[in-house]
């Protein structure tokens, strides 16, 4: 699948192409079995509504997701594919705005079926992406991400993971499992400025929360790393609970550097 992507965004050139990498989980040598494959693609140009409906069609046409069993069952046996593109106009440029160009995402499969397709728009995760980026990455095409961007402050990554819990949480539901285990990253984001894997960062947060809270992230740190088989009839009692823990702990209070967490 990957090998495919890239054959196809190399002959497309979407943006005129500066740059491809395989990011995240995958990039950092802990995929799991319910991984998204995360590729970032740096281009000059913003991508142009013909660009736009190529790159989409062809992702929907590799990419699936487990959880659409019920709705596209033609997809779930899929891995999850997650784009996203971002322009940069120069060489190592001051770092971009929190704007993204363009994303691909499974949980948009209905509207992009529908003829929607992503469009521009100012996301605080852009930082924390480029972050993640530049802390593990493979280069799949173009220059090296070093010649094209400078490093992200880690002031400015700390206070964009900060920005990203509040809509976080109106998303639990549903998808109690990754926002649980983000809200973690969030949070060791915020406390060491480093971003780790959400099994780790579930290790490090699972501690500081009350019992209940903490069988609940543990299980979803199980779920993710395909150690304990999800069961879509068990519910995910506590979820609430657990997130407003991690979000409470990400206050300027309670958060507060924890070397042994890094």
């Amino acid at each position: 699948m990957l090998q495919a992507v890239t054959e196809r965004l190399s002959a497309q050139n979407p943006g005129d192409l500066r740059g491809l990498f395989l990011t995240g989980s995958w990039a950092a040598g802990s995929g799991g079995p319910h991984s998204d494959i995360d590729l970032l693609l740096l281009t000059r140009h913003p991508l142009r509504t013909s660009e736009r409906r190529a790159v989409t069609e062809m992702l929907l046409g590799l990419s699936g997701w487990s959880g659409h069993r019920a709705s596209y069952p033609e997809v779930a046996a899929r891995r999850p594919i997650e784009l996203t593109v971002l322009t940069i106009t120069e060489p190592l440029p001051a770092l971009p705005a929190p704007r993204l160009d363009y994303q691909f995402g499974e949980w948009a499969r209905t509207e992009l079926l529908a003829g929607e397709l992503p469009a521009p728009r100012e996301d605080p995760d852009v930082l924390v992406l480029l972050a993640a980026a530049q802390q593990a990455h493979q280069r799949l095409l173009g220059a090296r991400l070093d010649e094209l961007l400078r490093p992200v402050p880690e002031a400015e990554l700390r206070a964009a993971a900060r920005a990203l819990a509040p809509d976080l949480r109106t998303e639990l539901a549903g998808d109690e499992r990754n926002v649980l285990l983000t809200l973690a990253r969030i949070l060791v984001t915020v406390e060491t400025g480093r971003i780790v894997s959400k099994e780790v960062a579930a290790a490090l947060a699972a501690p500081r929360l009350s019992a209940s809270a903490r069988a609940v992230l543990e299980r979803a740190s199980a779920e993710y790393l395909g150690t304990e088989r999800a069961d879509p009839n068990a519910g995910w009692a506590f979820a609430e609970e657990t997130a407003a823990e991690l979000i409470a702990l990400l206050s300027p209070a309670a958060s507060r550097p924890r070397p042994d967490a890094v």
